[in-house]
């Protein structure tokens, strides 16, 4: 066995950052209907750098390990340098190429986090916006 689909499997048995934070700043649901994946995931935010992410999933080994590599590979970013991250950071964090059916599943966790972000960037916005 190759040490990425090893990896990968760790990951998957062992999920890096798997449970809920109470005290998120921001979170966001996302799933794929076409094949039942699901992800949850909960992020802290200080000085526009993520210092806690959390998550939960259902799913494949592709998602569930793509969502727990890059919640390692988060933490201490920018908000910025994270929605610039793309579909070839999480090929490049798994290490294997993807079939077009499974690009879906490595990135929904990316997807679900930079949703996360995004939304609570836009509540902060408009709660500005009101003072």
């Amino acid at each position: 066995m190759s040490f990425y689909r090893e990896k990968i499997l760790d990951h998957y048995s062992n999920p890096r950052n798997a449970g809920v934070l109470q005290d998120a700043d921001c979170a966001h649901h996302l799933d794929n209907p076409l094949c039942g994946d699901a992800i949850d995931v909960f992020v802290k935010l200080r000085d526009n750098k993520i210092v806690d992410i959390a998550f939960q999933a259902g799913g494949c080994a592709i998602s569930i390990a793509a969502m727990s590599m890059l919640s390692e590979k988060v933490k201490g970013m920018s908000r910025d340098a994270v929605l610039k991250l793309s579909e070839d950071d999480i090929i490049a964090l798994l290490g294997i190429p993807l079939t077009m059916s499974r690009i879906k599943c490595g990135t929904l966790g990316l997807n679900a986090l930079q949703s996360a972000i995004q939304k609570y960037d836009k509540q902060r916005t408009t709660k500005n916006s009101r003072s």
